[in-house]
């Protein structure tokens, strides 16, 4: 279970959700958002994932000073709407909040706001004095192409490998350039959807690959990552069709995953 350090994220669209007007459905589940697991962790022979949280009836009775009966009819209701998932055993129950990682996730519109030209140049020089102090220095000016660790990263127009129109830089090294509705997709689907990046992300810096977004999928594919029980079929279709677009893998990576 999580500690009491640092905060949630709490959204206003949720004054117009259905359960709101309900006090007793709308308190527990704000209790869940608060005491759900912030990254991953072992409970016996168990990994609880972020989002995911072991208690009991008593438990959340005794923390929300609601009565044990409006505590299972709060969690039903919760649910049947699913908005959650449990699991019950004789001596706990694992709740998982579904979403809960695109409800925590990093501010998509604060995101947004950091497209324009001026601050996406800043974040570029910082980026590459940041992550490649040691790089060496471009030799081919004439085509703009910057060459680190004897890779090309830049194209001729200053722009790197795998920036698609409208993308944003995700990652530790922010080189896993997604959409705002690919990343979204990633969190809806899979669980520890960060964890997932960073390692896309750490792969990149050896590698090249026009589409992040597949990449996400075949690494997620490959390595079976943890997905939402919510998670349909439309999202596999997706990923077929990102396959027959995406640039091969490497023979040396294939044999590392086993493809």
């Amino acid at each position: 279970m999580s500690g009491r350090n640092g905060y949630i994220k709490l959204h206003r669209k949720m004054l117009d959700w259905g359960w709101y007007q309900n006090q007793n459905v709308k308190d527990l589940f704000i209790h869940l958002l608060l005491i759900a697991n912030f990254k991953e962790s072992q409970f016996e022979d168990m990994t609880i994932y972020p989002g995911q949280i072991i208690t009991s009836i008593d438990s959340l009775s005794r923390a929300t000073g609601m009565a044990k009966q409006s505590i299972r009819t709060s969690l039903k209701k919760l649910e049947k709407s699913k908005i959650i998932t449990k699991q019950s055993t004789s001596r706990f129950t694992l709740v998982t909040v579904e979403n809960w990682e695109l409800y925590q996730c990093e501010d998509l519109e604060v995101t947004k706001s950091l497209t324009n030209e001026q601050q996406t140049d800043n974040k570029r020089v910082t980026n590459v004095q940041q992550h490649h102090k040691n790089a060496n220095n471009a030799k081919n000016a004439k085509n703009s192409v910057c060459v680190i660790d004897n890779k090309a990263i830049y194209n001729k127009d200053d722009q790197k490998i795998g920036q698609r129109p409208h993308t944003h830089p995700y990652g530790e090294f922010e080189n896993v350039y997604l959409k705002e509705h690919e990343y979204e997709q990633l969190c809806q689907r899979y669980m520890q959807t960060k964890q997932l990046i960073e390692k896309v992300s750490e792969w990149l810096t050896e590698h090249e690959r026009k589409n992040h977004y597949a990449l996400c999928l075949k690494f997620a594919k490959n390595d079976e990552w943890p997905k939402k029980s919510n998670s349909s079929s439309k999202w596999d279709k997706a990923f077929e069709e990102n396959k027959k677009k995406a640039a091969p893998m490497p023979e040396h990576m294939r044999k590392k995953y086993k493809i």
